[in-house]
């Protein structure tokens, strides 16, 4: 008892110690840079054991662990056929500023990597895999502009009902003869390539007498109706068509930066060049700082509790009880583990940078230096903090029903899908 108690003493007070020099030094950083501590209150979270036992079965958990500690090599399990070399698809990503092939194949490799990290089938992954390889697929775009999500869903119809292929070949269907695609896996990559359309909602400027919700629902009700279709599909489609749409296809440029370090000129290049898309488009400037800090506000709802009222709006209508999609904070603990790190950086030195431009518009040199600054302090504190973390004994649980856990995840936990 004396010995037990004397290691816990120690353990007690060095924890303690630590601590103190901690708060030492982000006091000493604050008067040598601005710092936001808001950008810093999630990262000095406990974490919660028990997050991760209600998202991931035991066998995923152990598979999880194992590949946390070569994250670079997460990925590409399940590969189905490979087309992202073939003439006919580069030129369909014609672009060399944002939505050009790496951020499909980008997309393609981050679906890859949460369906195996939460342990969907094969089948399943797949799908993911194609929808985020086809999701900017548009040949006819002018060069230099974002894809648009109605001219590729037309280009996937005319293939599938045989009237002109992806390659251009009348009368012949590529993705029946070569993916070997049904009805079945058309109609679930149409409803997650659709559920990217952004602003995904009851109104959009290029919908004329419809809008993305609308399709949506009809796919849904396509799905429900047809008995090729099951409800574990339409579960599916609902949970991984706002995952696809919210994580892999707004972050996955940054989940692949080779560094954190890298993360300001990342964003910057990232809103430039998306900007410039639109603004080409439309005829407008091409790049102005507004567009920066609206870009922003973008960034910081990511995963927020507003961009999926859609889709909880649609399980309700169509009977899905207990329907729970993650929060950006819940969807960490599924990912690799710098995939936190790197987009609570980003989130950061954009912030860093926006409220500097603010202040001072005609200085943007000072303002990188600012929003470096506190990314070189944001990350010596959120390693910091992870080095006081002790890795924690996952119990082994039943996953089930209660408490906001998804019915999607709580049905594979009974079978393999």
């Amino acid at each position: 008892m004396s010995t037990m108690f004397n290691k816990q003493g120690i353990k007690v007070i060095a924890f303690f110690i630590v601590q103190v020099f901690l708060l030492s030094g982000i006091s000493q950083a604050a008067d040598a840079a601005v710092i936001d501590m808001n950008c810093l209150a999630p990262v000095l979270e406990i974490e919660s054991a028990q997050l991760r036992t209600f998202f991931l079965k035991d066998s995923i958990k152990r598979r999880v662990q194992e590949k946390d500690s070569n994250t670079e090599n997460i990925g590409s399990q399940f590969k189905p056929v490979d087309i992202s070399l073939q003439d006919w698809f580069i030129n369909g990503h014609l672009g060399t500023l944002y939505h050009k092939l790496k951020h499909s194949k980008d997309v393609s490799e981050f679906a890859d990597m949460l369906g195996q990290r939460i342990g969907l089938s094969r089948d399943y992954i797949e799908l993911l895999r194609y929808a985020g390889l086809f999701h900017d697929f548009d040949p006819h775009r002018p060069f230099n502009t974002p894809a648009r999500v109605q001219e590729t869903l037309q280009l996937l119809a005319d293939d599938f009902f045989e009237k002109s292929s992806l390659e251009g070949i009348s009368g012949e269907s590529l993705l029946k003869k070569r993916l070997n695609w049904t009805e079945r896996e058309y109609y679930i990559v149409k409803a997650l390539i659709l559920r990217t359309e952004f602003p995904f909602s009851d109104s959009h400027p290029k919908y004329v007498s419809s809008s993305p919700v609308e399709e949506y629902r009809k796919i849904l009700t396509f799905m429900r109706e047809n008995e090729a279709f099951t409800e574990k599909d339409i579960l599916f489609v609902l949970t991984f068509g706002a995952y696809l749409s919210e994580y892999a296809d707004k972050t996955s440029v940054y989940a692949f930066m080779s560094s954190v370090d890298d993360a300001l000129n990342v964003q910057l290049e990232v809103v430039k060049n998306y900007v410039t898309e639109l603004n080409i488009r439309e005829g407008k400037p091409v790049f102005t700082i507004e567009t920066f800090n609206n870009y922003q506000n973008f960034l910081a709802k990511i995963g927020s509790e507003e961009v999926f009222e859609f889709d909880y709006q649609l399980a309700e209508e169509f009977g899905i009880e207990n329907f729970y999609l993650l929060r950006l904070n819940e969807f960490f603990k599924i990912m690799p583990k710098d995939y936190e790190q790197k987009i609570r950086t980003v989130q950061c030195v954009g912030k860093a940078f926006e409220e500097q431009i603010i202040r001072n518009p005609s200085n943007y040199e000072e303002a990188v230096r600012v929003a470096e600054e506190q990314a070189k302090q944001f990350l010596k504190t959120y390693k910091s903090r992870q080095m006081l973390m002790s890795p924690k004994t996952i119990k082994h649980t039943t996953i089930s029903l209660t408490n906001r856990k998804n019915i999607w995840l709580s049905l594979q936990a009974e079978q393999a899908i």
